[in-house]
């Protein structure tokens, strides 16, 4: 699950501290399609959607070759919101390229 800070975008309403989680599918009002994370803004009564869309030959790992270097682990398919902030949040892993495994980092 991936903790958000979301915008309307239009500069209206904030959402601070969203969770969207890949492994869930959410109907969009209207459509047929699905996405992770759907809501309706309080003031607009608009709907956003946030769909967690890994890209081909784009996100990856981070691997050992890539210190000090920023990496695109995952990319988010957003509609009518704009992420602000990002919040780590939860336990990670990390696994060296030898093998070793430190968890809850």
């Amino acid at each position: 699950s991936y903790c958000l800070d979301l915008s309307e975008g239009s500069g209206g309403d904030e959402r601070k501290g969203v969770h969207v989680d890949a492994a869930e599918e959410e109907e969009i009002s209207g459509s047929k399609g699905t996405a992770n994370f759907v809501m309706k803004w309080k003031d607009s009564k608009r709907e956003a959607s946030i769909s967690v869309t890994p890209i081909k030959g784009l996100t990856r790992s981070i691997k050992g070759d890539d210190n000090e270097k920023w990496v695109p682990i995952m990319a988010f398919e957003c509609r009518g919101c704009v992420p602000t902030g990002y919040r780590p949040e939860g336990d990670w892993e990390v696994v060296s390229s030898g093998g070793s495994t430190f968890p809850d980092v």
